[in-house]
C-alpha cells in the first residue's frame, strides 16, 4: 500500500468502491464531527449492536462516547501505556510464539521450490 500511494498520491483506488488516503487530514474530513452537520455514523456491519445497544464506544451517542473517552483516557496516557508496555511486549511475543508454532505444525506454507521459511524474531 506504501508503494501505491509513494506512486499514485495521497488517495488511492484499491477497489471499485473503495478509496485509500494517505494524508493525515483525511481522518477529520472523513470520521471526524463538524458542527452543523449530522455525526458520521461508524461500520454498524462490523460494531453490531447487542440487543439494540451500541456493543463499542464509536457507537455511541456523540454525548456519550465523550463521557465513555473521558473515563477511559487515562488508561491510555504516555504514562499509563509506559507502565504496560512489559506486559504488551509479552503478549506480543506469546501471540508470536503460537504463531510460529501454529505454522511449524503445519505445511501449508508449500511452493514450487520448496517450503517457505518463516522468522519471528523478539525486537
Amino acid at each position: 500500500m506504501l508503494e501505491m500511494h509513494k506512486r499514485y498520491g495521497d488517495i488511492v483506488r484499491i477497489a471499485p468502491d473503495e478509496l485509500a488516503f494517505s494524508h493525515p487530514d483525511a481522518w477529520k474530513d472523513i470520521m471526524g464531527h463538524q458542527k452543523g452537520k449530522p455525526d458520521f455514523s461508524k461500520a454498524n456491519w462490523f460494531y453490531r449492536p447487542v440487543d439494540g445497544e451500541p456493543s463499542h464506544v464509536v457507537n455511541e451517542s456523540r454525548e456519550q462516547h465523550g463521557r465513555l473517552r473521558r473515563q477511559m483516557a487515562h488508561g491510555f496516557s504516555e504514562k499509563a501505556m509506559r507502565e504496560q508496555e512489559p506486559m504488551i511486549f509479552n503478549f506480543d511475543m506469546e501471540i508470536a510464539d503460537e504463531a510460529r508454532d501454529w505454522i511449524n505444525q503445519r505445511n501449508f506454507l508449500m511452493w514450487e521450490k520448496g517450503p517457505l521459511k518463516v522468522h519471528l524474531r523478539r525486537v
